[in-house]
């Protein structure tokens, strides 16, 4: 699989096709990376859900997955430690309506080629960062990942 395999999610940003593509060139540094926009595009529920997160906790850093990675569909890092190695990393999978489970199914087959992309591109993690996989409903992800401050998108 050629190509960047996860796109940081910025506060405020477009979520469009467009400008993810932009992003994608702006911060992987080649015109091919920006072609590979579709496969970071996100459906309304999706950018709901970025939104939502992002603007409750700052300490929370996103990650779209890239579709076709098989590793989940958001990289969550909670950056509230100062080291890298003390930061708890959540993969998630949106599953619409859907409990919160600790379920990593065939989607997260690839999330350590994930999370040492993000750990080689901003230190944000150690490579060999230990993770917890999520799946279940935006809404109660967001309530789950926030100790409860919003549970509706």
């Amino acid at each position: 699989m050629a190509g960047p395999l996860t796109l940081r999610l910025l506060p405020g940003h477009p979520l469009t096709q467009d400008a993810l593509g932009k992003r994608l060139i702006r911060v992987h540094g080649t015109r091919r990376a920006g072609g590979l926009a579709p496969r970071f595009c996100l459906s309304s529920r999706e950018q709901r859900f970025v939104r939502t997160l992002l603007s409750v906790k700052d300490n929370l850093w996103l990650w779209r997955c890239r579709q076709d990675a098989f590793a989940g569909d958001f990289v969550v890092v909670d950056m509230s430690a100062p080291a890298p190695e003390g930061r708890s990393v959540a993969v998630l999978e949106l599953k619409q309506g859907a409990a919160v489970r600790p379920t990593a199914g065939h989607q997260m087959q690839n999330v350590p080629r994930v999370l040492a992309e993000i750990a080689d591109r901003t230190q944000a993690i150690d490579a060999r960062a230990s993770w917890e996989p999520l799946t279940g409903d935006g809404g109660r992800l967001v309530a789950r990942l926030t100790g409860g401050r919003r549970t509706t998108l």
